[in-house]
């Protein structure tokens, strides 16, 4: 009979492997999530909340206000307190986290060459389409609802 893989280690060592290759690529950074918030910043026209930026990239609050404060001290981001609630903070990129965000797009880009090269474009169209469904099954037997928005880093 045969062994039943465990999903979560495959994909662990995948996400590990390419989060080490991306910052051995962005020494610039600090590893982690870092990328992802700069990516994300740069795709919303508005200003993000922490709690949004939690809810997208689906880390703890404590985990992006770690990460707000290490990017503003880098100063590539800006913090001020939401107008009408100054309990919440709006993000904004700087104009040095802006600036960076092509670097991070073109690194990301050939990162992703180097990732999938051997695969073909419709397979690697099958696999996302799979993780998304898993992603979806496994939020749903937690009985967490999927975020307001798909979060879709495009490179």
């Amino acid at each position: 009979m045969p062994r039943t893989p465990l999903l979560s280690l495959r994909l662990r060592i995948i996400s590990k492997l390419y989060t080490r290759l991306l910052s051995k690529e962005m020494s610039e950074l600090e590893p982690g999530l870092y990328f992802e918030v700069l990516l994300l910043l740069s795709q919303h026209e508005s200003p993000l909340t922490q709690n949004q930026i939690a809810e997208q990239l689906r880390v703890d609050k404590s985990r992006v206000v770690n990460i707000v404060y290490y990017l503003s001290s880098k100063e590539l981001i800006f913090v001020e307190n939401k107008p009408d609630d100054r309990r919440h903070h709006n993000i904004y990129l700087s104009p040095a986290g802006r600036s960076l965000v092509p670097v991070i797009m073109q690194r990301v880009h050939a990162l992703n060459g180097i990732t999938t090269a051997g695969i073909a474009e419709n397979d690697l169209l099958v696999f996302l389409k799979v993780a998304r469904q898993m992603e979806h099954n496994l939020e749903t037997a937690l009985g967490q609802p999927a975020p307001a928005a798909e979060v879709a880093l495009n490179v």
